[in-house]
């Protein structure tokens, strides 16, 4: 009876181990720079919104309309209001997040997928891309590529 108390106590234990290295695994789209990257997004829409269509002209500007948003706002829409700098950084790649300046929002939906934000050079040769829905997808370079090549 002790013995099979021991099994039981070793196999609920390798089965913790297990289940917590399987949560433990890299999910891109859950990590922080997934959180960070659609705030920029968001905010980049934002932006866009209030403006009928324009995007940020520069990071200058960008930076100028995210200090001029109360923090509650910031805050609400994925970004940290004590670390505006680091809002614009990846934390996989530790490069800053290529933003694609200039860029008009036409198609305020759910669906688009014009990209207005992405990893520079990301992890495992796939990065981390936001879109104009505010979604964020984990692509290769191919797919990259192509979603930047398509008309908004």
């Amino acid at each position: 009876m002790r013995e099979s108390g021991h099994r039981l106590a070793f196999t609920v234990l390798v089965g913790a181990l297990l289940a917590g290295a399987t949560g433990c695994s890299d999910n891109a789209l859950e990590s922080p720079t997934a959180k960070r990257i659609k705030g920029l997004g968001t905010m980049f829409l934002d932006h866009a919104a209030a403006k009928s269509g324009p995007g940020p002209a520069n990071e200058k500007e960008f930076r100028d309309y995210l200090k001029s948003k109360p923090d509650f706002v910031l805050d609400m829409n994925g970004v940290d209001p004590k670390d505006i700098d680091g809002t614009f950084k990846s934390l996989r790649d530790n490069e800053p997040f290529v933003v694609l300046y200039g860029s008009s929002v036409t198609t305020f939906s759910g669906t688009s997928t014009q990209v207005l934000a992405h990893e520079k050079t990301g992890q495992g040769g796939k990065r981390l891309v936001v879109y104009a829905s505010t979604k964020v997808d984990h692509v290769d370079e191919a797919k990259l590529k192509e979603l930047l090549a398509a008309k908004p």
